[in-house]
Parts: C-alpha cells; sequence; structure tokens
C-alpha cells in the first residue's frame, strides 16, 4: 500500500520533478517559462539552445525534498563549458529512495551566431527503478533554438522526445513534448518570461515568470502557473562569481517544497 501511495503522489509531480528534466534551480522556480532566457544556462534540458549562453564556464547544484516527503528525495547537478562558439554541457539527477527510483543523464552541445541565433542537441538518458516492479531505462533526443532579435526581445522554440522514446516492454512512447515562449526586458532591473508546454493529447501548459535584479548581488525570480495557479519563487544572492540559492515552490494541495543550491558562473 506504501508503494502505491508513493507512485500516485509522484503522478501528481512527475511533471514537476521529473518530466522537463534536470532543469535547474532558476528554471524549476520560473516554473519553466525561461525557455528564451538571455542569461540562464542550466534549463538546458528545456531548450538545448540555451547552453549557448554559457561565457565559459558553469556549474549548478542543488537538493530538495519534494512536497517535503522523505521518500522523494531529488538532487542534481550540471556543468556547461564553451570552446568559441561551441558549447558542451552535462547534467545529473536522482529523485527517489528504496522505493521508487530515477536517475537522469544529459548530455548537451550547442552553438551561437552573431545573428542572434544559437540552436542545440540533447540526449537524454532515463532510468526507472521501482520495487518489485523491475527497472525500464529510455534514451531521448532533444532539439531547441533562440534568436535574440534585440537587446530587450528574445523568441525560442524546442522539442523534447523527438524520437518517441519507449519506457517499458511494452513499447509505451514517451510524448513528443513542444515548448514556445519569449522574454521581454522593459528594464534594467526587469525581465518577463511567458511559454506555452504541449504533450500529447493533453492541454497546453502556460506559465509565465518574473527577474528582478534587485543589486548585483541580490535577483528574485517568481512565478505563477496559469492553470493550476501554483506560486514558485527563488532568492539568488552573489558573491563574486557564486551564487547561493533559495527556492520555495507551493501546490495547494500537497504541499510546499523547498529547494537549496549553488552554482557559479565565469
Amino acid at each position: 500500500m506504501r508503494l502505491i501511495i508513493l507512485l500516485l503522489v509522484i503522478s501528481n509531480c512527475f511533471g514537476l520533478a521529473t518530466e522537463g528534466g534536470v532543469t535547474g534551480i532558476q528554471s524549476t522556480a520560473l516554473r519553466e517559462s525561461n525557455i528564451a532566457s538571455k542569461n540562464d544556462v542550466g534549463a538546458f534540458q528545456l531548450n538545448p539552445a540555451l547552453a549557448a549562453n554559457v561565457k565559459r564556464l558553469y556549474l549548478d547544484g542543488w537538493y530538495t525534498r519534494l512536497f517535503n516527503i522523505k521518500e522523494l528525495p531529488l538532487s542534481g547537478g550540471i556543468m556547461v563549458f564553451s570552446v568559441g562558439k561551441i558549447s558542451s554541457g552535462i547534467a545529473v539527477s536522482h529523485l527517489g529512495h528504496s522505493l521508487y527510483k530515477e536517475t537522469r543523464f544529459t548530455f548537451n552541445t550547442s552553438r551561437s551566431w552573431k545573428t542572434g541565433f544559437a540552436a542545440g542537441v540533447n540526449m537524454q538518458y532515463r532510468q526507472t527503478d521501482v520495487l518489485r516492479y523491475g527497472s525500464s531505462n529510455t534514451i531521448g533526443f532533444d532539439g531547441g533554438i533562440i534568436y535574440h532579435a534585440s537587446e530587450v526581445f528574445s523568441l525560442a522554440g524546442s522539442v523534447q522526445n523527438i524520437n518517441h522514446p519507449q519506457i517499458n516492454e511494452s513499447g509505451e512512447d514517451l510524448e513528443p513534448i513542444i515548448r514556445m515562449g519569449c522574454a521581454y526586458k522593459p528594464s534594467d532591473v526587469a525581465t518577463v518570461f511567458l511559454a506555452v508546454m504541449k504533450e500529447g493529447s493533453f492541454q497546453p501548459e502556460v506559465s509565465k515568470g518574473v527577474e528582478f535584479v534587485s543589486s548585483d548581488n541580490l535577483t528574485l525570480l517568481i512565478s505563477v502557473e496559469l492553470n493550476d495557479m501554483t506560486p514558485s519563487g527563488v532568492f539568488q544572492v552573489r558573491v563574486g562569481s557564486i551564487f547561493v540559492n533559495y527556492a520555495l515552490q507551493y501546490h495547494f494541495e500537497l504541499g510546499a517544497t523547498h529547494i537549496t543550491g549553488i552554482s557559479f558562473a565565469k
């Protein structure tokens, strides 16, 4: 019975925890609305072209327990580096405990052009283990683009699971996930994000987020999932090239999720 309850909880939070892969603490707080960002690097699992935002090196790591459930710890790490106009990255995450475990590796390569375009591709490997039910693994491919039309406006689009990877021996496919979004910077201290996600036959999900840079050392990001009015936000404190992050997501039925992390950008 405990396993059944746990799996039901996972099914409710699956989109938040795993469907988007390892998204990083910023995109998690922004409810994955920032796929057209000019600054975020760690969300390349949502849009592979975002890895092209890296300057030289980006490192990120975080830990949380989903909805404060001890059987649902989630931890992850990201590394992205650039050589000229080519960027490469790897992300790793682990979700779950002895009853249910999911481990994911994402490998990325991307490129930017002087015209404002950037494009990237991902290869994602995921292994899932369920107690007494065995394990399964999949390999999926993603693609994405960004166009920075000006200093204040960007457009982006991505497709996840292009190859319809099968998740178990029965041949069940993971549906492609299509995302489209934009970013607008009305002032030097604020950026507004808007994104739409469509997965298979499910209804589209709309998310929006706002980034406030109150000073060189403090950034605030907030978001609301428009479909279920689920708020989230993150405080980011910068000390030189190091960023200390704390995020809070609140689900009105399942409760709060606290996320802590640290990142490095140079």
